[in-house]
């Protein structure tokens, strides 16, 4: 029987994941991304409520990656909603969460994504217009589509590479700074390409993307301490 839309076994594998997951997000400052509460959440969908968790850092005053995961700087990773809720409920999230770290003095903040994740960040950083500032406080604000650093692998069955390189032309064509890299090796999930992932094995040279991405944030000034 399918729940939502989505098979029972997958259901069930996909909530113990969920289980997993807040746990390894408990210690860190957590903030509640909705004060008033989260527009249109269902708690039969058995999920909490959306929230940033910032990971410290020595040096506060350097640059923050907002990490969204799929299925040193200064890190902040975002629990946001997953299916079933929509693709446009996942937006709202993302989108507060960066509104939350300006409101909390982080001028340059970085969107990192995986698998949907990806997407998401990238949607974040598009389509900021449509934004639906639910709560009108001083935390709603809307800033430019920011540089983009995208990679892939040959090896990916899930990611067109088609939207890939459309993504980026596209990118070009409005003068968005872009780099990207498609690595010959490793399948869809293999997050830093270091073993530590249960989805394919290390690779030493797709593994070269997290220093791509760290020289590519330095060369775009993310790395200068920040002024409050």
């Amino acid at each position: 029987m399918d729940r939502f839309g989505i098979p029972e076994e997958d259901w069930e594998r996909l909530q113990s994941e969920h289980v997993q997951w807040q746990e390894d997000l408990r210690g860190l400052d957590v903030i509640p991304l909705w004060k008033k509460g989260t527009p249109g959440f269902k708690r039969e969908y058995g999920q909490e409520e959306p929230k940033l968790c910032i990971i410290p850092s020595e040096d506060q005053k350097k640059g923050t990656v907002l990490v969204c995961a799929g299925g040193g700087f200064q890190a902040a990773v975002l629990d946001y909603r997953c299916m079933p809720y929509s693709i446009w409920e996942m937006l709202d999230d993302v989108q507060r969460a960066v509104r939350i770290l300006r409101l909390r003095g982080k001028k340059r903040i970085a969107l990192c994504g995986f698998s949907a994740g990806g997407h998401l960040a990238a949607m974040a950083a598009t389509l900021y217009r449509n934004a639906n500032l639910y709560e009108g406080d001083e935390a709603d604000q809307i800033k430019e589509t920011p540089p983009f650093f995208m990679w892939m692998t040959g090896e990916d069955e899930v990611i067109h590479k088609e939207d890939f390189f459309e993504m980026a032309e596209a990118l070009d064509r409005v003068k968005v700074p872009c780099e990207l890299h498609l690595f010959p090796r490793g399948i869809h999930g293999i997050g830093l390409a270091d073993g530590s992932s249960k989805f394919g094995k290390a690779d030493q040279h797709s593994a070269r993307w997290l220093e791509l991405s760290c020289e590519w944030l330095e060369n775009t000034g993310f790395d200068q301490r920040e002024e409050f």
